[in-house]
C-alpha cells in the first residue's frame, strides 16, 4: 500500500498506541515538513515505563520500522506536513492488482 498523508494545523495522529495493522514493514518519507509541530514519536519501554520518544524526521528523510511498532504524530501547529507512506505486506497478491 502507498499513501500520501498531507495535514495542516491541528492535523496529526496523537494516539500513542497506533500501529499499522496487517503489514510487516512501514517506510515513511518526509516530503515536506511543517514549520512547527508534527513530531514523529514512538512508544518505548524505558526503565519499565512506556515513554513517547520524539525522532528527528526532516524533509528528505525516511523512517523504516516494523509495522506493529506503536507510533504517533503530534498535531501540526504551523505549515503543512506531507509524508509518503509505504507498507509492505506478506501474503497472496490481491485479485485487484
Amino acid at each position: 500500500m502507498i499513501e500520501v498523508h498531507t495535514v495542516g494545523p491541528t492535523g496529526g495522529l496523537p494516539a500513542a498506541k497506533h500501529y499499522d495493522s496487517g503489514s510487516c514493514i512501514t517506510i515513511d518519507f518526509m516530503l515536506s515538513e511543517p514549520a512547527a509541530g508534527g513530531t514523529f514519536e514512538t512508544l518505548e519501554l524505558i526503565d519499565g515505563e512506556e515513554v513517547k520518544v520524539a525522532h528527528e524526521f526532516r524533509q528528505g528523510d525516511a523512517v523504516v520500522f516494523p509495522s506493529h511498532k506503536y507510533h504517533c504524530v503530534q498535531p501540526v501547529v504551523e505549515g503543512m506536513r506531507e509524508v509518503l507512506i509505504m507498507e509492505f505486506w506478506v501474503g497472496e497478491v490481491s485479485a485487484y492488482l
